[in-house]
């Protein structure tokens, strides 16, 4: 009997995605994939850090980053992304790119890096200024600033709250303040990034509508 008239899902393409330990918000990371992708997802080992510039480096480890790549093999996704914005520009634009050639050894497959990403989006369109949301302290939100630089981009504002931990509890409204403040007036930046997979900003539409390379993952870390 055909019963193709039910439907049914749709044929699925797997996303790997390596998440820090401390990642907390799946849920919005699926909103932003269409219905035919399947996130699968795992995370690095805990480490008893705060969130900060020292947790950032643990978590982006090339040892870390191959170890949790191969738990994905089995699967066998298209690519894998890495999940973690601070961990993925701490390094700079050269640690940045090893990263991705560490993830693609352990599972020869295309690898990239919300920062990665980020860049590739400030490329596309065409930003040459950008204002910067996060939830870090001063020295991780320093070297995103830096990170953005190495780039060709020059940083028009910038607003971050300072948190060490809890990044993924910041409500929408916080996260829509801040980008207020790091743009205060139309036209002072081309475009608008908040930082960190762990800070939820996907119903986040500031009133002033720039181009938005906004989050490659959300603030925090």
């Amino acid at each position: 009997m055909d019963i193709s008239f039910l439907g049914g899902p749709a044929p699925q393409r797997g996303v790997g995605v390596v998440a820090p330990f401390d990642f907390a918000l799946d849920r919005e990371l699926w909103r932003w994939v269409p219905d035919e992708v399947s996130l699968h997802m795992t995370r690095t080992p805990f480490v008893p850090v705060e969130v900060g510039l020292d947790l950032a480096r643990l978590v982006s480890e090339h040892e870390t980053l191959e170890e949790a790549t191969r738990t994905l093999n089995a699967i066998a996704p298209e690519v894998v992304a890495y999940a973690c914005t601070s961990g993925s520009f701490v390094g700079g634009i050269a640690g940045e790119r090893a990263m991705c050639e560490a993830m693609t050894r352990a599972g020869a497959t295309p690898s990239v890096t919300t920062s990665g990403a980020l860049l590739e989006a400030l490329a596309e369109l065409g930003v040459r200024r950008v204002a910067l949301v996060t939830p870090y302290t001063v020295s991780v939100t320093r070297a995103l600033e830096e990170y953005v630089a190495q780039a060709g981009v020059a940083v028009t504002g910038c607003a971050f709250m300072g948190l060490t931990r809890h990044i993924w509890k910041v409500g929408y409204r916080e996260v829509a303040d801040m980008a207020h403040r790091a743009v205060p007036r139309p036209g002072a930046a081309d475009a608008l990034f908040i930082s960190c997979t762990n800070l939820a900003t996907y119903d986040v539409i500031p009133s002033w509508r720039p181009s938005c390379a906004s989050r490659c993952s959300r603030p925090t870390k």
